[in-house]
């Protein structure tokens, strides 16, 4: 690992167009101007998206806690010491911020330090991917900035980074985010947002022309009008504010005049309905995680535990399983058999199960009682207060029927 510094003003262009325009299916193959390989789609357009929908956002967090937020374990269930130790802020909250990363931009990348003396990992941290770029075959490249517009450039030879990335069908350096098919709908609903606000903000009502019929008007009355439209009709502090205009001849007349199309806000919010819908759609997470209901859903805890083993068999466990392969030659160089190791899955047991096992082992005095309590979350004061509880109802039935 090596680290140059420079003062120079070069970064990605932030575009807020991502395709067509911006999308070149080759540009990973060119350079940029620090050496590093262009992405398709600039990472700052990618993270624009991202800070633009809060249902994409949403379901990127979703994904990334989903798939890795149970921790890295062995094959019994148990956290694996010498490999626990080995990241920086741990495991979890490691591959939970490189699965947002997987999220954002369709890459992720993992650090690995080594003792060059023993050959040894000896520490593995996430790198933000909006910093990283592939710098041909002599690895990465690390490009970040601090407040005074300093740059710094460190370069990674290619056994110090492990690059993870979904499937694509571009097969070059970089992959694309498997929701990209959605970005246009995205885009599409932040311009709805933006443009419904624009229109409450300059007074809530579509441009009206003024028609002055009779008369004609002079210029300071031209004046006055011109300054009312521009500063004291639009906005939410000038609401009901009135424009006085006097005329010397009664028969003068004063019409408004729609010169602009009509939104509905029923239209407004399919759109945003339309947008949404395609996005979950697009990250393959469920509706009802969202708080997204459906016509004709059948609703209830069956519904959601239903969408629930959906998403972990057939969107959380394959990112697991491929995250786990491409962290195979690493586990291998620890000297960890791959196989042995995997991302805690989720707990589909519904609650009740879990209780009437709990129930069972305890009849069974394969636990005893403060495991139970352990295992059912109940703490010992609010045992005692339930078992008071109890005794105290006992007591007062005897009491009624004597």
């Amino acid at each position: 690992m090596t680290t140059e510094r420079s003062n120079t003003g070069h970064g990605e262009v932030f575009n807020k167009a991502l395709l067509p325009a911006s999308f070149d299916p080759l540009a990973s193959l060119s350079r940029d101007v620090g050496g590093g390989m262009h992405w398709p789609i600039a990472p700052t357009s990618l993270l624009l998206l991202y800070l633009g929908s809060p249902e994409h956002a949403r379901c990127i967090h979703l994904i990334a806690e989903g798939a890795f937020g149970g921790g890295l374990v062995d094959g019994k269930g148990e956290i694996i010491p010498g490999l626990e130790d080995l990241f920086d802020g741990g495991s979890t909250t490691t591959f939970v911020d490189l699965g947002v990363d997987l999220g954002t931009y369709g890459n992720a990348y993992l650090q690995r330090v080594f003792n060059r003396a023993t050959g040894r990992i000896v520490l593995m941290r996430r790198l933000p991917a909006i910093t990283m770029r592939k710098y041909g075959t002599a690895g990465f490249v690390q490009t970040t900035r601090d407040q005074y517009g300093m740059e710094t450039r460190t370069f990674f030879a290619p056994d110090e980074i492990v690059h993870l990335k979904p499937p694509c069908p571009m097969g070059h350096f970089y992959a694309l985010p498997d929701w990209i098919s959605a970005s246009g709908m995205i885009e599409l609903a932040n311009a709805a947002t933006e443009w419904n606000a624009t229109f409450f903000k300059n007074g809530a009502m579509p441009e009206y022309a003024m028609i002055v019929k009779g008369s004609t008007l002079t210029d300071p009355q031209k004046q006055a009008a011109r300054e009312f439209f521009r500063r004291e009709f639009r906005g939410l502090d000038n609401a009901h504010k009135t424009l006085f205009l006097s005329f010397d001849n009664k028969e003068t007349e004063v019409d408004f005049e729609r010169i602009t199309a009509e939104m509905k806000d029923g239209d407004f919010l399919k759109m945003l309905d339309a947008a949404r819908d395609r996005i979950h759609m697009a990250h393959g997470v469920p509706p009802r995680l969202l708080g997204i209901m459906h016509a004709g859903g059948l609703g209830g805890g069956g519904e959601i535990t239903g969408q629930l083993k959906i998403f972990e068999d057939l969107r959380l466990s394959a990112i697991r399983r491929r995250t786990r392969d491409q962290m195979a030659p690493t586990y291998r160089a620890l000297g960890l058999n791959p196989a042995d190791i995997r991302h805690r899955p989720l707990d589909l047991t519904p609650p009740d199960t879990d209780r009437e096992k709990v129930k069972d082992w305890l009849d069974a005095n394969i636990i005893d009682r403060d495991e139970a309590r352990s295992l059912a979350g109940i703490d010992g004061e609010t045992a005692l207060a339930k078992s008071r509880a109890g005794r105290l109802a006992v007591l007062t039935k005897m009491l009624a029927e004597s």
